[in-house]
């Protein structure tokens, strides 16, 4: 009899175990299929540690409180038409990408600034001879693809250089920075965390940053006039999602290198690399001064006009467009208000209690 009641107890509980993940499972798919799917775009691969942000938005739910199921996907090649034809819902390209397109009758328009210094810079060997803005002359620069000219000109521009005459340009992909290192091309272009992210992962780099001569913004997120004009709502979860996670970033690096660490573990390198790219991530975000975090912070995505006219008269500089765009053709900031009404304390909580999984 003992025997028996046994049996059935072990059965009872198997069948309450099976029920609850039956639930478990159900509810899973309820929540999945009640979630909107929208794409990311990024300019580049999305293996990077330098995104914090987007994965921090993923794994601490932060878009599903929106309503979103946000796939990150590879682009940097034709980013803005993908956008316009509805193959992709977001992107985040740099002004230098997304003014020609608007110029050139793609409908696309920047709706939440993302990186508000001038990312960009080059990086030389450790032991190179080039210094200066002007031992750049005569010198090849490695590009990861040949709309990234776009971007670099400008600076170039800026620090009294020819873009066109004065230097060699070189696509040289992926492998960019071992041509660099092993002396193949002379100068890569590149931004203040990607050489931290080679240089944690064994190269010698030296930077040369852009913001010396060229004060403007960097990558904005953008998204088709048609996802304006008729899904606003979808806009601003996404912004909103976004700007949660860029306070966690900002609140606790450490926490975003953690959950980066998790989702790109072939990426090695050491701990507190890993951190420097999340509070190089926050920089680019919030600004390096004091004073520049606490305004942006109060406004998270706010384009800057000055900042955008400078962005304008380098496009104009560099001969991509002709003339200056309107600039409410370019931006709007009409979702940063909603994209900012969020609980701020209750994200610093989330990143003050994150239970670290990677860390050493």
């Amino acid at each position: 009899m003992k025997k028996v009641l046994t049996v059935l107890v072990v059965l009872a509980l198997a069948l309450v175990i099976v029920a609850c993940k039956a639930s478990s499972k159900e509810e899973a798919g309820a929540e999945s299929a009640s979630l909107t799917p929208v794409t990311l775009m990024m300019p580049r691969s999305v293996e990077s540690l330098e995104d914090g942000p987007l994965y921090a938005a993923l794994a601490m739910g932060y878009w599903r409180e929106e309503g979103l199921d946000v796939s990150i996907v590879d682009g940097g090649v034709d980013d803005c038409k993908m956008l316009e034809t509805g193959q992709a819902n977001f992107a985040t390209p740099a002004p230098a990408i997304t003014i020609p397109a608007i110029a050139n009758g793609i409908k696309v328009k920047s709706f939440f600034q993302y990186d508000n210094i001038d990312i960009f810079g080059f990086a030389v060997q450790e032991s190179s001879s080039i210094r200066t803005w002007s031992d750049m002359k005569g010198k090849s620069i490695a590009l990861g693809m040949a709309d990234w000219q776009g971007l670099a000109e400008p600076i170039l521009l800026a620090a009294g250089i020819n873009p066109k005459t004065d230097v060699q340009w070189i696509v040289a992909g992926e492998s960019r920075a071992a041509m660099v290192e092993n002396g193949n091309i002379d100068i890569l272009f590149t931004w203040v965390s990607e050489v931290y992210q080679y240089n944690g992962q064994g190269l010698h780099l030296r930077y040369i940053d852009g913001n010396e001569v060229f004060q403007n913004c960097g990558n904005s997120f953008i998204t088709s006039q048609d996802m304006i004009d008729n899904h606003p709502e979808l806009v601003v979860a996404f912004a909103r999602g976004l700007a949660k996670g860029m306070w966690f970033v900002k609140s606790s690096p450490e926490a975003s290198a953690d959950i980066s660490m998790q989702k790109f573990p072939a990426i090695s390198v050491p701990w507190d690399v890993a951190v420097l790219l999340a509070k190089g991530r926050a920089d680019m975000n919030f600004g390096l001064t004091a004073e520049d975090q606490a305004m942006i912070g109060s406004n998270i995505g706010w384009h800057y006009e000055d900042k955008w006219q400078l962005n304008m008269q380098g496009s104009i500089d560099s001969g991509t467009i002709s003339s200056a765009l309107p600039l409410n053709q370019v931006y709007t900031n009409d979702f940063i208000e909603q994209a900012n009404n969020f609980d701020r304390a209750a994200v610093e909580r989330d990143a003050a209690n994150y239970q670290f999984k990677v860390k050493p």
